[in-house]
């Protein structure tokens, strides 16, 4: 009776922490694709000749093994900069986005790469930062979105 007991319950535990995983991969893979969404918009807005990028180079390169580390720094603190320029250049009263806050972004991008005491440095902080970052890089998308209308 024990044996077959404990065959049992293995295949539930089993059973249920595939499942588990699967949910969780395709919430990551939804939250993956949801902010590259973001991300391309945010580049799309301020392309008027002057921007460092196009909004398919900012997400596409993000995902070149290795060339990923120097292009998080393109991709988040250099947009931050060329929509400030963008907003100066074009005498807009839309919001700033504080260059700092994404220039730390990209430092703990780069810092999760290190391997086993990335994750216990960064993955905090980073969660805390791509948030907030998030959270301003769609209110500069929303405001250009609704100024549009």
């Amino acid at each position: 009776i024990g044996v077959n007991s404990y065959s049992y319950n293995a295949g539930v535990y089993v059973i249920s922490g595939l499942a588990f995983f699967f949910i969780g991969f395709a919430g990551i893979i939804f939250g993956v694709v949801l902010f590259c969404i973001y991300l391309y918009r945010a580049w799309k807005m301020i392309q008027d000749g002057y921007a460092y990028a196009t909004p398919r180079e900012a997400v596409g390169f993000l995902f070149i093994p290795f060339y990923n580390l120097y292009w998080y720094f393109q991709a988040f603190w250099r947009w931050s900069k060329d929509y400030n320029s963008f907003i100066q250049r074009n005498a807009l009263n839309a919001p700033r986005m504080p260059e700092g806050l994404f220039l730390t972004w990209a430092i703990l991008n780069v810092v999760m790469s290190i391997p086993y005491i990335g994750v216990f440095l960064g993955l905090l902080p980073l969660a805390i930062i791509a948030i907030i970052g998030t959270v301003k890089m769609c209110r500069a998308v929303n405001f250009f979105a609704n100024r549009s209308k």
